[in-house]
């Protein structure tokens, strides 16, 4: 998958600073700039993922800039502002930015937002190759080339055979596995009657991406079957 480039604008040097150095540990692709006018500059010769935007720049704020982005992109824009006032926010939001944190925020926090957006800016918007690597199904969605889970845009942290189920799952809505036939795609061997290891790894799944794991909304259970993922 290609790297994702972001543009943080912000003109305190040590927040822009810790922004940028804490998505390239992340692999992330970082451009800053630190007043309106040079934010601009770069957005004319640059393609990004995701757009970091304060409110209070210098030369160019952050208000007129949502409105010039807004004319010629649909790149996501998550504002990082110290204005915390709701009428700041709805305002903010109401020209076109997607997100909004107020200062001061958690990196853990930061990083979950810029995520989420760029998910969802990759499955509306990317590439045949990184649309290729994503499989969602209704508030799910695999990273088949990171091995990564989302429920909600949250991370699930699933083993390699609990991915493995759900992507069969997924790849397959409404179609009823037998417990030979799930052992078979999953394990890569003859089922040998091993009832007790599916049944655990489907209730560890279940347990992970259930609201409610006694009552599935999910993966179901086909009485005298085997299991299905109701797509209905």
């Amino acid at each position: 998958m290609s790297q994702h480039k972001i543009l943080i604008v912000e003109d305190d040097l040590d927040i822009n600073n810790l922004i940028s150095r804490y998505l390239q540990k992340q692999n992330y692709s970082v451009h800053a700039a630190f007043n309106g006018k040079e934010a601009l500059e770069l957005l004319t010769s640059n393609d990004y993922h995701l757009i970091i935007l304060d409110l209070m720049l210098p030369e160019i704020n952050g208000y007129t800039i949502i409105e010039i982005i807004r004319k010629q992109k649909n790149v996501p824009v998550l504002i990082v502002s110290a204005k915390s006032d709701e009428i700041d926010k709805i305002e903010a939001l109401d020209l076109g930015a997607d997100d909004y944190i107020t200062k001061p925020f958690t990196v853990g926090e930061l990083l979950a937002r810029v995520n989420a957006q760029i998910r969802r800016f990759v499955l509306l918007n990317g590439s045949n190759q990184e649309l290729h690597n994503m499989l969602k199904f209704k508030n799910l969605l695999l990273n088949l080339e990171t091995y990564e889970a989302f429920k909600d845009d949250l991370p699930i942290a699933l083993s390699a055979k609990e991915f493995e189920i759900l992507r069969v799952f997924i790849e397959n809505p409404n179609k009823v596995f037998s417990k030979p036939q799930l052992y078979r795609a999953i394990w890569k061997d003859e089922y040998l009657g091993e009832d007790n290891v599916i049944m655990v790894q489907i209730n560890r799944l279940r347990s992970k991406i259930e609201d409610n794991p006694s009552n599935p909304d999910y993966i179901q259970t086909v009485w005298g079957i085997g299991y299905r993922l109701k797509k209905d």
